[in-house]
């Protein structure tokens, strides 16, 4: 008699202990109940204080129902304080404006407490009773970290941002959707805050799931190229012009690879490409002449010049062909002009030093006439270069050498006095 009832004295005091712990669920909802009814803050501070204490018990602890109040709760905090911060912008009549402030000054704990609140929900729910709160507070979870990234990516907080949307990403994934532009967003935020190893892992995951297609892997490829890992870089564009070998940002990223490490013929086979497709882009024009022009006029890794090749004619050709289409699509380019001028100023020398080293005079003089026609053609570019640059050095030193070489000392005199004004 005396074993049964010490036995049910424990029963009755456990049961006690248990029904305490409910009794604090039952308080937190209550107190929640108080909160939506009055918007006392006390009341909302209450709720959270009894269901913390009731999430951290050994038995309501491990029930579903406990932890989906715990996301309500915790929820309904957070909103409460954008709430509470939009109050506070009296003089903001803009809705959007007030509530973007109010995302970036509001903390997240609340709502990353929520957000794990309802995770635990789902995992201790086995029998599916809370799916459709789960769900719904989830995606509520998800609205505000994608909001709250929005706001922090316009207030350049870009680090922050992206953490936001990752945790979106995440939640799309828990409700089965897998939101990757979401992702991509991430990605931006993380390389426009100079993250470059989270930028660089996230856009393999997105090339992974097939997101972007040759655009994401030309992003990746370009922050590879910024990092000088151009080993890697070449391995990541490579395998995706394979993949999409009519891609033309693949193509363009691939091109400036080849140019990097000097390989011409592969740049311009990859550029004809490029601007058949793209015939009136200046820009394209421009870059086309510049390989010409280098593959003309050829220097080491010291920038010194290599003899001429022996299809320097053709490159020449070509070169002064493009830098022209490029003038006539943009006339106020700044670097094509500048370029030409360059182009036909070394034309000139070559045909000046070769006339130097003719011993007959009749012949020497011939080719000089042509050099001092060559200079001449590279002065109204080399003008019109610096109408558009006044402040360009360099322009002005060509010019002023240019103008020695044929003769014209009024010319000579004021692009001197206007060079010697910048020292």
């Amino acid at each position: 008699m005396k074993r049964t009832a010490q036995t049910l004295l424990i029963l009755l005091l456990t049961t006690g202990m248990s029904f305490a712990q409910s009794s604090k669920r039952t308080s937190a909802h209550n107190a929640l109940e108080d909160f939506k009814r009055d918007k006392d803050p006390a009341s909302l501070k209450k709720a959270k204080d009894f269901i913390d204490m009731a999430s951290q018990h050994a038995e309501t602890g491990v029930e579903a129902k406990t932890w989906n109040m715990r996301g309500e709760i915790y929820l309904t905090a957070y909103a409460a304080a954008l709430l509470s911060e939009d109050e506070k912008q009296k003089d903001e009549k803009d809705g959007a404006k007030k509530n973007m402030v109010s995302y970036v000054n509001v903390p997240i704990a609340d709502l990353q407490t929520a957000y794990e609140s309802y995770v635990k929900t789902k995992d201790l729910d086995k029998k599916k009773i809370y799916t459709d709160e789960i769900n719904k507070g989830l995606f509520i979870i998800g609205t505000h970290f994608e909001n709250k990234g929005r706001a922090d990516y316009n207030n350049k907080k870009a680090l922050e941002a992206g953490g936001s949307f990752e945790k979106c990403y995440e939640i799309s994934v828990l409700n089965g959707k897998m939101d990757t532009a979401t992702l991509n967003y991430a990605a931006l935020a993380y390389r426009v805050g100079g993250d470059a190893a989270k930028a660089k892992s996230i856009y393999q995951k997105l090339i992974d799931l097939g997101y972007g297609k040759g655009k994401t892997i030309s992003i990746l490829g370009t922050l590879l190229i910024n990092e000088k890992d151009t080993a890697a870089a070449r391995k990541v564009i490579s395998a995706g012009r394979v993949k999409y070998p009519t891609d033309m940002e693949l193509l363009t990223t691939e091109t400036n690879l080849f140019l990097m490490a000097h390989k011409n013929k592969e740049a311009l086979a990859n550029l004809k490409q490029v601007i058949e497709k793209n015939p009136n882009d200046a820009q394209l024009n421009l870059v086309v002449a510049s390989v010409f022009d280098n593959m003309a006029n050829p220097k080491d890794a010291d920038d010194k010049e290599l003899p001429k090749p022996a299809e320097y004619d053709q490159y020449y050709t070509q070169s002064e062909s493009y830098y022209k289409k490029a003038i006539e699509l943009k006339p106020e380019y700044f670097d094509a002009l500048y370029n030409l001028g360059v182009l036909y100023n070394n034309q000139g020398v070559i045909l000046y030093n070769k006339a130097n080293n003719i011993k007959n005079k009749a012949e020497a003089d011939k080719v000089g006439n042509q050099a001092d026609e060559i200079f001449k053609m590279a002065i109204p570019y080399l003008e019109k270069a610096h109408t558009v640059n006044p402040k360009d050095k360099n322009t002005m030193r060509s010019l002023k050498q240019l103008y020695a070489k044929t003769a014209q000392q009024d010319k000579y005199d004021k692009i001197k006095a206007e060079l010697d004004a910048t020292k």
